[in-house]
């Protein structure tokens, strides 16, 4: 869906606030099932809909609503993927945003997408270059200490975090990713953990899950996510009011009549 693009900052915020009071009165009454769904299928397809040929939106939305493996005709590496995402989402729905936000959390969500064992989980013990340029800048011997620091900070605003407005939880997502990116603990599937990771807080904090896209495909979002790691979230922070605004648009669009 298209964001208008006269409207000003000011005015996006505000009709974005309108559809976040819409979407949390559905909420509280038992988020519909169709939407929660919907979100899902959005989200899994966003993660793969540039790694495989044989997919398209609704094979995945389809998956998520049946669960049946049979029905699809794809291959098994593509049915695997669909397969361990919606795993972890609802692992995310059913348990995780009850739950504190930690380490032992962030290494749950890299445990599902995975499929490796927690035991045999081991942090990135060597520095890269990413497909999109990006060199780790944490050495392997500084990961667990970064990774640890960064969730003591957040545990300490989280009550703040949680009674304040839209602008502070949007700023924070956006500080969450940046850092779980920065950090870079993994070995693989980084980006993948730091969207998961992002939509759990999101979650937690009563917003919807939104489609976060890969860095590589966006160059505004990897521009702008430069920017965050480097404590400047402005222009991040309007992306993601942007992609709430436009999901929970078109949820509206679609479900209105539920």
């Amino acid at each position: 869906m298209m964001i208008n693009k006269i409207k000003s900052e000011k005015e996006l915020n505000a009709d974005c606030s309108d559809l976040i009071f819409w979407f949390q009165k559905i909420e509280k009454g038992d988020l519909n099932k169709e939407i929660l769904h919907f979100f899902w299928g959005r989200l899994i397809w966003n993660a793969i809909k540039w790694k495989y040929d044989d997919v398209d939106e609704s094979v995945v939305q389809s998956y998520v609503r049946d669960e049946n493996l049979e029905q699809l005709n794809i291959s098994d590496k593509s049915a695997k993927d669909i397969h361990s995402q919606l795993r972890t989402l609802q692992m995310i729905e059913n348990k995780w945003i009850h739950e504190s936000f930690d380490r032992e959390m962030v290494f749950d969500i890299y445990s599902q997408l995975s499929g490796i064992s927690k035991k045999k989980i081991h942090l990135r013990n060597n520095i890269f270059t990413t497909s999109t340029g990006f060199t780790t800048p944490v050495l392997p011997e500084s990961i667990d200490r970064e990774l640890q620091s960064f969730f003591d900070l957040l545990e300490s605003s989280h009550i703040e975090t949680m009674n304040g407005d839209l602008t502070l939880r949007i700023e924070k997502a956006v500080t969450v990713f940046a850092k779980l990116i920065w950090i870079h603990p993994f070995p693989d599937k980084n980006g993948r953990v730091a969207r998961m990771s992002t939509n759990c807080l999101l979650r937690k904090w009563h917003l919807p899950y939104i489609p976060i896209p890969k860095v590589r495909n966006s160059p505004d979002w990897m521009e702008s996510l430069k920017h965050a790691m480097d404590g400047r979230t402005e222009r991040a922070c309007s992306l993601f009011r942007k992609w709430i605004y436009s999901i929970l648009a078109e949820t509206k669009k679609l479900f209105i009549k539920i």
